[in-house]
């Protein structure tokens, strides 16, 4: 992906953000903010270094990567200002050996080290999202939950009164026993059967009997 350090990019943000422990004890140089950011980004804050580190935005990378599976993204939670405002947290400079910029960054770089399916479901449960499937369009579309629970097309099922049947059935018999008589002449069991009796109530376990 191309690197750009400017503050509208679509598809990665460059926070200016204060993280003394990103290089530990490994450069004494270090000014302790990433994206060191004063009106325009300068990498060199007072003779300090100060790292370029890209965090990738949430919605432009979940289409990047459904489109590598061929599905589309689509659905109102995607427009919404706090999901466009979403970005994946990342420890990684994109600076060269020497310091340099490179011109490009490599993306899997900077995100976690899961599968989609894991993706899909932790952002399911931390944003609260409901997932539709379409297979033949091959297309997946998002809604937050709490329009799905507002909505007026869905009602709330209330349950009726409650109420017992009285036991009518004398129970039932299950029986086992071997396909081949020949077996029987060596075995001291020739064969099992289990009956169920219903119970007096029906709140009450019912007894059951095994014989041999």
């Amino acid at each position: 992906m191309p690197l750009v350090l400017g503050t509208s990019e679509a598809d990665y943000a460059l926070p200016c953000l204060r993280n003394a422990g990103f290089y530990g004890d490994k450069a004494t140089d270090y000014c302790g903010v990433v994206n060191y950011y004063n009106g325009t980004y300068d990498l060199k804050p007072g003779g300090k270094h100060s790292p370029a580190v890209p965090f990738l935005r949430f919605i432009p990378l979940l289409r990047r990567v459904l489109g590598a599976v061929g599905y589309a993204l689509s659905g109102p939670w995607l427009d919404e200002p706090e999901a466009q405002a979403l970005i994946i947290y990342s420890d990684r400079a994109v600076e060269n050996a020497d310091g340099s910029l490179p011109a490009d960054f490599a993306v899997n770089r900077h995100v976690p080290d899961i599968t989609i399916a894991d993706l899909l479901v932790d952002a399911q449960k931390f944003f609260g999202l409901a997932y539709s499937f379409h297979p033949v369009r091959r297309e997946l579309s998002i809604r937050a939950l709490r329009d799905v629970i507002t909505d007026s097309q869905y009602r709330e099922r209330v349950g009726g009164k409650s109420r017992t049947t009285a036991v009518t059935q004398t129970g039932f018999v299950l029986k086992m026993a071997l396909e081949d008589d020949e077996l029987n002449k060596t075995l001291d069991t020739a064969g099992c059967s289990c009956a169920w009796a219903p119970a007096s109530r029906p709140s009450a376990p019912a007894p059951a009997r095994c014989t041999w």
